[in-house]
């Protein structure tokens, strides 16, 4: 009786002991709990050179300390996996084929967002990203930022560019209405010219 609490508590003590240290928690198919996946290889490169760590599985605590990432021009199209840098502040995704901003939605202390020249059209999973002060959507397929007047923490002093997207111009309509909110808030929207629809 004595021997198995002994080896029961000297087993969850051992295990703790991993968890603590960072260690491969598996799960059913071979990953870890704590383990970093990009569907995006290109994107996976430029975290995994912004770290120095270029091979080997990349953990957590490899990206926790990741504070600004530049991935500027680098033919990425997926954003799945940089969820797990929590600890963005700025990040700078101009020139790629990004369509899906929803592995965004949980980076909280984001304040500069650059994604000119992409595929977007919706920003919908931006409206509980309060911290942002800073966004640039130039050259986009964006045709309604109402998520950005849902988005409370857009407000004075903060910048917006949503030149050369597809948003209606036009006196009243929704969109014009849209800008105005935030021109009203203090925000500096550019939005002239439009791109064709």
């Amino acid at each position: 009786m004595y021997n198995q609490k002994i080896r029961k508590l000297t087993i969850v003590l051992f295990l703790l002991t991993v968890f603590l240290l960072g260690g491969c928690n598996q799960l059913p198919g071979g990953s870890c709990v704590n383990e970093v996946q990009f569907v995006d290889k290109n994107l996976e490169q430029v975290v995994r050179v912004k770290i120095n760590k270029l091979s080997g599985p990349l953990y957590q605590s490899d990206v926790v300390n990741i504070f600004e990432l530049d991935a500027e021009k680098k033919g990425i199209v997926s954003l799945s996996g940089i969820e797990h840098l929590k600890n963005l502040r700025e990040l700078d995704l101009d020139d790629n084929q990004i369509s899906d901003l929803s592995p965004l939605a949980g980076l909280t202390k984001l304040k500069e967002l650059d994604l000119e020249n992409n595929n977007i059209s919706d920003l919908s999973s931006l409206t509980n990203l309060i911290n942002l002060e800073e966004l640039d959507f130039e050259n986009n397929k964006v045709t309604d930022i109402s998520a950005l007047v849902s988005n409370k923490g857009i407000s004075m002093g903060d910048e917006v560019d949503m030149r050369y997207n597809h948003l209606d111009l036009s006196e009243g309509s929704k969109n014009m209405q849209d800008i105005n909110t935030l021109i009203n808030r203090g925000v500096k929207v550019e939005y002239i010219p439009q791109s064709n629809h």
